[in-house]
């Protein structure tokens, strides 16, 4: 398997109370030995839709994949 999944503890401040809270998340990190790989453009199309549909925004995930990229890049060089 590429990826595990796991649950986090997220600590945030709620924007329309200013009340800190606690929330569980769940992630998906990519088990060690695997050489990064960018999503294809479909899995990205359906991110970017799920960011809009939460309000987040989704240059963040536009980042990440620019940072993958480099990623990509270190290890091929590398080897």
């Amino acid at each position: 398997m590429f990826y595990r999944k796991e649950t986090l503890t997220i600590a945030y401040t709620d924007l329309k109370t200013a009340q800190e809270r606690q929330v569980e998340a769940f992630v998906y990190l990519m088990n060690d030995g695997h050489l990064a790989g960018l999503p294809t453009t479909r899995y990205m199309d359906i991110c970017e839709v799920g960011y809009r549909d939460f309000g987040f925004d989704p240059e963040a995930l536009l980042e990440a994949r620019a940072y993958t990229r480099e990623v990509m890049a270190l290890e091929r060089r590398n080897g």
